[in-house]
């Protein structure tokens, strides 16, 4: 069974705090090495449901996909693009680096997407993140040389999570 990786929401607290927290309902924790805000849980039941979670103190996120913001390193204040950003994790991410300041249009073209990725934003407290529907197979000429950055995950081929879902690796292409 794949472990679970939380990311700590460091707009609202830090990861010390939130491993105590955690400690005290019994999830046992332990920290990632080289990813500040990323923490290991175990016995961790009902994501959904668990309080620290509804307040938006942490997230689900793999450390592969934690990876793609600590390498892209944003500057507060940027411009980012997402244009495959459904779930959302790697653009609240992003948003989370950037402490809430600059922009980030996080994108899809599937609405019930476009719902899950601004519920997540939503949860975690974040301003600065505008979410629209958008096909990333069509060129943006109103994007043109306007973002300081872009992510292009497209199409979302599950790779990430291979270790969770490892039937990713026979789907046909």
């Amino acid at each position: 069974r794949p472990s679970i990786y939380l990311r700590v929401n460091t707009l609202k607290i830090n990861r010390d705090e939130l491993i105590n927290q955690l400690n005290d309902m019994g999830i046992k924790t332990s920290k990632v090495p080289m990813i500040e805000e990323a923490i290991k849980v175990e016995n961790l039941k009902n994501i959904e449901n668990n309080e620290l979670f509804k307040q938006g103190l942490f997230t689900i996120q793999d450390i592969s996909s934690m990876m793609v913001g600590k390498v892209m390193n944003p500057e507060e204040n940027s411009m980012v693009l997402d244009v495959c950003s459904a779930p959302g994790g790697k653009t609240t991410h992003i948003a989370t680096l950037m402490n809430n300041t600059g922009k980030i249009v996080a994108r899809d073209i599937f609405d019930h997407k476009l719902q899950l990725i601004q519920n997540t934003v939503d949860r975690l407290g974040l301003e600065n993140v505008e979410v629209e529907s958008f096909d990333a197979s069509e060129l943006d000429k109103n994007s043109l040389d306007k973002f300081d950055y872009v992510l292009t995950d497209v199409p979302c081929s599950g790779l990430g999570i291979i270790r969770r879902k490892p039937e990713i690796k026979y789907k046909a292409k």
